[in-house]
């Protein structure tokens, strides 16, 4: 009778580790799953924060053009004027 509950008892530890492995599994799965959705959020975050770096360096870039441009605008006209006086005092 002790062989037979020995047996039993094994079968039953054996059928309570197949299921404690089943569930360990299920938890890294889980786990991994939660890890892949915070990095996946922390790249998103790190392309939005470059995405925004960008802009602000083009949106900086134009500003200087159009401020360099307007500045050899005057220099232009104030070229032409010049030349102008000296032309008609020729």
């Amino acid at each position: 009778m002790e062989l037979l509950e020995s047996r039993d008892e094994k079968v039953g530890l054996r059928a309570r580790v197949a299921e404690l492995e089943r569930s360990l599994h299920q938890h890294r799965s889980r786990n991994s799953v939660i890890e892949l959705k915070v990095s996946l959020t922390k790249i998103e975050e790190l392309k939005r924060k470059q995405s925004s770096r960008l802009h602000c360096k083009i949106v900086n870039f134009e500003l200087s053009f159009l401020k360099r441009t307007m500045n050899i605008g005057k220099i232009n006209s104030n070229a032409l004027r010049v030349r102008s006086g000296i032309e008609t005092t020729s």
